[in-house]
Order: C-alpha cells, then sequence, then structure tokens
C-alpha cells in the first residue's frame, strides 16, 4: 500500500474536494502491496479540461480565501475556464501571493494534527522507539551529557533524559515549537532535564567542548553555510565526543533534477541539498572519525506512510461533518498536511533524494595531544624528583667518625 493511496483516500472523505464514501472504499489496494510500488501520477494535478477544475486548485483558493466561484461566475460560463483558473490568485506561485504575509509554519491546529500522526512531542516521522534505536551508538549513560539540534517539541529529548537518567539540552529553530514543547516538559516536570531552547541553525552559539554527544534530525538540509555550522558543532564537543546526523541529502552523484527543484519549491523552507559524499568530505576535514554512514530512506518512508496509516485507519465521514473533530478548515487542513507530506514521499520514492545517517567520533587535535602528553611526562617527572628529594632529605646524615685514644 502507498502513500498515494492514503492521500486519495483522505481526500475522498474530506467534503468539498471530491468523491464519495464509496469512492473512497473503492480505492483499497492489496495490503501486500509494496511500498516501493507507487502510482505517483495523481489525477487531481491534471491540466483543466472539460470544465473541471483540479482539486490541488479548488482546494487553494478555498484556502487562501479567494472565491473562484464566482470569478468563474464573471466569465459568464462563455470564457475559457481553463483561463480563468490561470489568472486566479490561487493558481499564483505561493511566493507571489504569500510574499506580504508572515510565515507562520506552525499553527495551533497543525501542532495536533501533527501529534495525532506522529505521537505527542513529535512533528515528524519518529516516535520513542525510533529514537532510542537510532541512538544506541552513543552508548549513554547518566554520566554523559548530549545535545538535540532540530528537537522539534522535545518529545525525543524527554524520552532520551528518562531512559538514561541523564541530561539533555534541546535547541529548536521554531519559536512556536519550542514555546508549546516548553508546555509539555513542564506537564512532564522535564523542564529542567530536557529544556528547550529556540536557535539560529545558520549560526549556532555552543559552548566549546561542552557536550559528549550532539544528535542533529533533518536539520541541516536547509541550512546554507553548512560548514560553518558543522564546525561550530565540532567545537561543542568534548575530546572524543560523538555526533550523529540523520538529513535529506542527494546520493552519490546525485543532481539537481527537475523532480528535486520541484520538492525543494514546495517545502515552505528552501532545502540547499549536499550530496553525501559532500557530508562525507566536511566531517573528515573537520576532524570527525566516521562509523557509520548508510541510506536510512527505506525507514523513514515506512515510519511516514504508518503514522498516516493509524490516522486514516481512525477516520470516519462524520469525523469531517458540522461537529466532527475535521470539520471545516481543520479536514482542508488535513489535505494540505497529507499533500506536504505526498511531496516528500515522492521525491524519496524516486531515489533522487535520500535520507541518510552518519556516527562520527571527534578526533582528538595534535595540539590537544601534545600538552596531554607533555602533561603526563611532567607528572611521572616532578613524581620522580619529589621521591629523590625526599629519600635525601629522609636519609639519616653519617655518624662522624671519632678517633678512640
Amino acid at each position: 500500500m502507498s502513500f498515494h493511496y492514503l492521500y486519495r483516500l483522505i481526500s475522498k472523505l474530506v467534503p468539498g474536494t471530491g468523491g464519495s464514501e464509496d469512492d473512497a472504499v473503492d480505492t483499497v489496494v492489496d495490503e501486500d502491496q509494496s511500498l516501493e510500488d507507487d502510482d505517483t501520477s495523481a489525477d487531481e494535478d491534471a491540466p483543466v479540461s472539460g470544465g473541471k477544475i483540479p482539486l490541488k486548485i479548488r482546494f487553494k483558493a478555498w484556502w487562501d480565501g479567494h472565491d473562484l466561484q464566482a470569478e468563474l461566475e464573471k466569465a459568464r460560463v462563455t470564457e475559457d475556464i481553463a483561463k480563468v483558473v490561470a489568472d486566479s490568485p490561487a493558481s499564483k506561485p505561493a511566493a507571489a501571493v504569500e510574499a506580504e504575509k508572515p510565515k507562520i509554519l506552525w499553527p495551533s491546529e497543525r501542532l495536533r494534527l501533527a501529534q495525532e500522526i506522529w505521537g505527542a512531542g513529535y512533528v515528524s516521522p519518529a516516535g520513542d522507539e525510533y529514537i532510542l534505536d537510532l541512538i544506541k551508538p552513543f552508548a549513554l549513560n547518566p554520566k554523559l551529557s548530549l545535545l538535540e539540534i532540530g528537537a522539534g517539541l522535545g518529545g525525543s529529548a524527554r524520552a532520551i533524559a528518562d531512559k538514561f537518567d541523564l541530561w539533555v539540552t534541546a535547541f529548536e529553530a521554531e519559536p512556536l515549537l519550542v514555546e508549546k514543547g516548553t508546555e509539555q516538559a513542564t506537564k512532564a516536570g522535564m523542564e529542567k532535564r530536557a529544556a528547550l531552547s529556540l536557535f539560529d541553525p545558520e549560526h549556532p552559539d555552543l559552548k566549546k567542548k561542552r557536550y559528549d554527544c550532539i544528535l542533529a534530525r533533518e536539520t541541516f538540509f536547509t541550512v546554507m553555510n553548512k560548514s560553518a555550522a558543522l564546525k561550530t558543532l565540532l567545537e561543542g564537543i568534548k575530546s572524543k565526543g560523538q555526533i550523529l546526523i540523520t538529513d535529506f541529502m542527494l546520493p552519490e552523484g546525485g543532481q539537481l533534477t527537475s523532480g528535486v527543484k520541484s520538492w525543494c519549491e514546495s517545502e515552505p523552507v528552501p532545502p540547499v541539498l549536499w550530496q553525501v559524499s559532500q557530508m562525507r568530505s566536511a566531517l573528515k576535514k573537520l576532524g570527525f572519525d566516521i562509523r557509520i554512514e548508510e541510506d536510512v530512506t527505506k525507514g523513514y518512508r515506512q515510519r511516514l506512510f504508518s503514522g498516516w496509516a493509524g490516522l486514516v485507519s481512525s477516520l470516519r465521514r462524520e469525523d469531517f461533518m458540522d461537529e466532527g473533530r475535521y470539520s471545516g478548515k481543520k479536514g482542508m487542513l488535513m489535505v494540505k498536511e497529507a499533500e506536504f507530506w505526498l511531496n516528500r514521499d515522492k521525491i524519496l520514492s524516486t531515489g533522487e533524494l535520500g535520507v541518510f545517517r552518519f556516527h562520527a567520533f571527534k578526533k582528538t587535535d595534535a595540539l590537544e595531544s601534545s600538552a596531554r602528553i607533555f602533561g603526563q611526562y611532567r607528572l611521572i617527572s616532578d613524581t620522580f624528583f619529589a621521591f629523590s628529594l625526599g629519600f635525601i632529605v629522609d636519609r639519616a646524615p653519617p655518624t662522624p667518625y671519632v678517633p678512640r685514644f
């Protein structure tokens, strides 16, 4: 079963987006169908023909508050419908329509929906079980300190702090996520052990040699100057500390294809993608000893599908009616959120983009090694000198020879 199937099912359940409940039932496919067997050709995006307005245009017009039907009436039916749709603000690039509007990436309703999909404290495909499995290479214990970059609502930070009885510092770039995540941490009594703080991913401010481990999940793919950000992280890691990164990257030899460019345009924050080889080279150049490098795209897509499947399996037509839990804009928000994740799943399914994991240790630099060796030498030398001096001082003076007469 593909995620595209779930998207079509949601679209049919939400009033005003076309289809009926019977149609939704008829779209059921074989449960054994492989996740990789995706049918990504969405008929909702087909060109306007025969007077039919595509779902995507109708939904976007409704969402943005444009009366597309009124515009069609002005055309007095005789005008080319395709031209009216094309001229509508709903058909224009998002940048042109939203240029003057401040971006609120995580309004409260979207946060609520995200946690229904991914679990309390999460806004992306993860969950406590996955996080605890992901960080196994760290071999954490209560004596170690950990920093998480891109912590979202802090669910992962709280899971780690609770499991290993350690203190976790969590950084997040979105103010609303920090605010709501702090509220959740306070309710759980973990506002200090898993504290959330606002940070700038382009210019992270870290104290030098502060952390034993740093975890960064899907954070760097939107950072412009990745090398500088990674260098700052390296400086924040203690000697022989560790870093674990999962992120969207182009595969080995991958290029910015038209599909990748289209996906980048659909993202709320424009990605600045590296090839996986660039991440490898940057880590090595900065003095990291890479222990794990792997493509984890399949697992990411499986978690994506599983999260949405869990939500969809609980949906009923009445959920979208007048007093339902997804009535009105809430239902449309679900379609919009599903479309966002459909775009990600679609590009990942082509292999043009992947999710990769890196785990590396910080090498001890030559100066630090020399200082440590010199310090050990001084300790041995001083100890030997003190022992020798003590031996001479403590030794009783020889008895003077007194001749007998």
